[in-house]
């Protein structure tokens, strides 16, 4: 476990160091204990330090460690100190602030392995100080080739029992935090019974082709078999990733394929507005035609028996915009019965579950925040990871023993509670088909004007 250090800032308070983050006094609680705030103005990580050393740590940091800021602050601290004692002569000579920290950087940065300008660079395994999680376990999955490219698999032996026991898994991709000399990182989080959903999978892949992910999944099903998991998975979540869904049509057709929901109202948007300035223009002046639109995506939540009734009520009332006539077309041959995602893949109706990935994107939001740049190199990326699981592990057994699960923001459980309501009024016949997708569509599809 990491020990408190207190240091002194610039200005002479007292600061906690803990685990590569520093701290500034926010206030002292009545019961003697000290609550202090993250130093970094955008963090909202607060740690509470009662009188026996007890640390209690709330929330996760939006911000990578940073062990030099405290080493520079150690040495001002003792320059301030031998200020009296120094001659001018020795002052001068003594290098910038900015300089002494990038010095302490590049001292780190040789403790890690050469970096690699390319992926055949990259060692084979990767060194053994990147192999294992921050708790000690095995953390790589798999290294070597699939498809004849190098790809990393990261998880441990913990996180794939967990993952084996998620009936519902989702998936997606990030590109800003991904090392230049692969192409993606590929997460894959799993949603259990309990309503807990966590990540368990990172994979550094080189592209985005069947091929790859048809070996990525395999790779991952191989180890659950070794550790003899039961494999649970009933439902695959993704964006309107082809590639994904062909590996499990093909290879494992027992598992459902559900595209995220929110991708499909944005894909419709897009096609919406790629159609000209014109009906962009009308789109902000035409109540009616911003009321067909949205209950064009609303259909998704209609009974998959009822959307063609929908498709070819809305298709009848269409409003008078030449432009429609193309956005039809191209929805028939995209999302129709016979097109590239058939309803089946996007139908969401009585899905209590999470019906988009927003959940992971959430996460790649967080790590590009943690990360200092843009592709970092490799070890910087695996480092990441390291601490993304250590984050996940912690949760994924707070969750499991039974911890109270966060509370849901308002908004989203009035929008839910009136989803579920809405979704009952249909079934008992108390709405009609127009009226359902009149507030439906009002209800959930409005974001996309934002």
């Amino acid at each position: 476990m990491s020990k408190i250090e207190y240091v002194q800032s610039t200005h002479g308070k007292t600061h906690v160091c803990y685990e590569g983050f520093r701290y500034y006094c926010h206030r002292k609680n009545d019961d003697d204990s000290k609550y202090w705030k993250c130093v970094k103005k955008s963090c909202r990580v607060g740690l509470t330090i009662k009188p026996d050393g007890t640390i209690k740590k709330r929330a996760d940091h939006d911000h990578l460690p940073n062990e030099a800021d405290k080493e520079v602050l150690i040495i001002r601290q003792n320059l301030k100190r031998k200020n009296s004692t120094v001659c001018q002569d020795v002052v001068i000579q003594l290098p910038s602030i900015a300089t002494m920290r990038n010095n302490l950087q590049k001292k780190r940065r040789k403790t890690r392995p050469p970096l690699p300008k390319n992926i055949t660079e990259l060692p084979h395994p990767v060194p053994i100080n990147y192999q294992k999680s921050l708790n000690g376990e095995q953390f790589v999955l798999y290294d070597g080739l699939i498809d004849g490219s190098r790809c990393i698999i990261f998880s441990t032996p913990t996180d794939m029992l967990y993952l084996s026991q998620s009936e519902m898994w989702y998936c997606d991709g990030t590109f800003y935090v991904c090392p230049s000399i692969f192409y993606q990182i590929y997460s894959i989080h799993g949603y259990n019974d309990d309503g807990i959903m966590a990540p368990y999978v990172y994979c550094l892949l080189p592209g985005k082709s069947e091929t790859l992910y048809t070996g990525m999944f395999e790779k991952i099903f191989q180890q659950m078999n070794q550790m003899n998991l039961p494999i649970r998975l009933r439902r695959v979540t993704t964006d309107f990733e082809l590639a994904v869904a062909n590996v499990f049509h093909k290879y494992y057709p027992y598992v459902e394929v559900k595209y995220c929901l929110f991708h499909f109202g944005q894909n419709l948007f897009g096609k919406f507005q790629d159609l000209g300035t014109c009906l962009q223009t009308a789109y902000k002046d035409d109540e009616q035609l911003r009321i067909w639109f949205r209950s064009f995506a609303a259909v998704a939540l209609l009974p998959l028996s009822h959307m063609i009734f929908g498709f070819n009520y809305l298709i009848q009332n269409k409003p008078n915009y030449l432009q429609l006539t193309c956005f039809v077309q191209y929805f028939y041959q995209t999302y129709g019965a016979f097109g590239t995602f058939p309803p089946p893949t996007y139908n969401h109706f009585m899905n209590f579950s999470p019906r988009t990935t927003s959940h992971v994107e959430g996460h790649h939001l967080k790590w590009k925040k943690r990360s200092t740049a843009a592709h970092p190199n490799i070890y910087c990326t695996i480092d990441l990871l390291r601490q993304e699981q250590s984050l996940g592990a912690f949760n994924a057994f707070r969750d499991h023993m039974g911890a109270p699960q966060p509370k849901r923001r308002r908004d989203q459980q009035i929008a839910e509670n009136s989803l579920q309501k809405l979704w009952q009024r249909y079934s008992e016949a108390k709405t009609d088909l127009v009226s359902f997708l009149n507030t439906a569509g009002l209800r959930y599809f409005n974001y996309l004007e934002q």
